[in-house]
């Protein structure tokens, strides 16, 4: 994808945990045209890193601005995360893309839409909500997120704005354990989790809906096993992960296991057997204790290139980034063969 520099034009707090950074074109050129739900990938060369990291960050505003806005939740271990909070400050440029992705909101179809989320996985969700309010569409739109409480909601203030001021427009937002000091209704709509129950009552006519879902792994495929209890076609779920992905689908009574292939991860001297019981080697490689660098785990930031030493590998899902010859993206391989990894 082609690269561009872009300057740091301002950066705001959305949350004790979120950043948000307004990034311009650094040559003054008009910002390539994006669909609500798409991404950018920023490259970042932190201190000790011989060369960049790549991370990639959805845009979390509307298309047709002077400007690109990724948010982003520092993770305790997040090396991208931890260099945007801490080093970089408003004048300051960054390598990145231009947008990318096949998660986006369908603007062709009049049926209602389902905003999904779960914690910093809203920043998707409120690009496609800010580009249904400006167009002043009609169709129904249902925004539900989940959060754990006010100190780390993301975006309080503008869905507060939006909220009740769209007639087309229902914002709910659930927080798990608020603070002492949260007010309901006001600072939130519903204590607790998201609920199958409380996706029945809010939706109406729950398999005339097209969703959007976007968060951590588990949080996903709860809502997931959900909307098809619910009696929602899958063709009608999209949905991007934001933490451990994984291939969402509905429960089975049982799998059978893959053939048993020997891993072995070279430069930790680990050896173990491949059997089906993790979704890819880096799932694999973390039950070790082996670190790895990992963001997206959907095959969109490179994070997790390593070489193959020997073996091969088959690709599920289908990486959107492509690796040099004798590399993998570990987040999306599985073993066809007995392997070592230069890890």
């Amino acid at each position: 994808m082609k690269k561009q520099q872009y300057s740091v034009d301002k950066i705001i707090r959305e949350s004790s945990t979120i950043l948000s950074f307004f990034l311009k074109p650094k040559d003054g050129e008009p910002l390539a045209d994006f669909k609500p739900g798409q991404f950018i990938t920023i490259y970042v060369q932190p201190e000790g890193f011989e060369k960049p990291v790549s991370r990639s960050y959805t845009l979390s505003d509307r298309p047709g601005k002077d400007y690109y806005r990724i948010t982003v939740k520092k993770e305790p271990r997040g090396v991208v995360s931890n260099f945007l909070h801490e080093q970089i400050v408003p004048g300051d440029w960054i390598e990145g893309t231009q947008p990318a992705g096949n998660f986006y909101l369908d603007e062709g179809t009049s049926a209602p839409v389902v905003l999904l989320s779960g914690g910093v996985g809203i920043t998707p969700m409120m690009s496609m909500l800010e580009q249904l309010v400006f167009i002043h569409s009609k169709r129904k739109v249902y925004f539900l997120h989940s959060s754990t409480n006010q100190e780390v909601q993301p975006m309080a203030e503008r869905l507060a704005e939006i909220k009740g001021r769209h007639a087309h427009a229902l914002v709910n937002i659930n927080h798990s354990r608020p603070t002492p000091g949260e007010r309901q209704v006001i600072d939130y709509d519903v204590e607790g989790v998201i609920t199958k129950d409380q996706l029945k009552a809010t939706i109406a006519n729950p398999a005339t809906c097209i969703y959007y879902l976007c968060g951590p792994g588990g949080f996903m495929q709860t809502m997931y096993n959900y909307l098809i209890e619910l009696g929602v076609p899958t063709a009608a779920i999209h949905y991007e992960f934001f933490g451990n992905a994984i291939q969402l689908e509905a429960p089975k009574l049982s799998q059978p296991l893959e053939p048993a292939y020997e891993v072995k991860f070279a430069r930790t001297n680990k050896t173990t057997r491949w059997t089906g019981e993790y979704s890819n080697l880096l799932e694999l490689a973390e039950s070790m204790e082996i670190p790895v660098l990992s963001s997206c785990r959907m095959g969109t930031c490179l994070s997790c290139e390593s070489r193959l030493i020997t073996g091969e590998v088959k690709y599920d899902p289908e990486p959107f980034m492509e690796t040099e010859q004798g590399q993998v993206l570990i987040c999306c391989s599985q073993p066809t063969s007995d392997l070592v990894v230069d890890l």
